[in-house]
């Protein structure tokens, strides 16, 4: 049971982790796009941000890794 809702908080962590992820990358790219900062700085941002949600969450490649089996299943 308690490994179960260890499970369950690792993936609402990991979800909440994602979509936080999506929105800074979303806000970096309007503000690359309407000229406010660079590509270049755009990039950089955003890897940065890549590198402290793959730190943060090592799960991740565990769930890319699923989503593209998933991928390749559906093609």
């Amino acid at each position: 049971m308690e490994r179960d809702l260890n499970q369950l908080t690792s993936s609402i962590d990991l979800q909440v982790n994602l979509c936080q992820f999506g929105q800074r990358v979303s806000q970096l790219c309007e503000l690359e796009s309407d000229c406010y900062i660079s590509a270049e700085d755009a990039y950089d941002e955003i890897r940065n941000l890549w590198l402290q949600l793959t730190n943060s969450s090592p799960e991740i490649f565990d769930f890319l890794a699923k989503l593209s089996e998933r991928e390749q299943l559906n093609t």
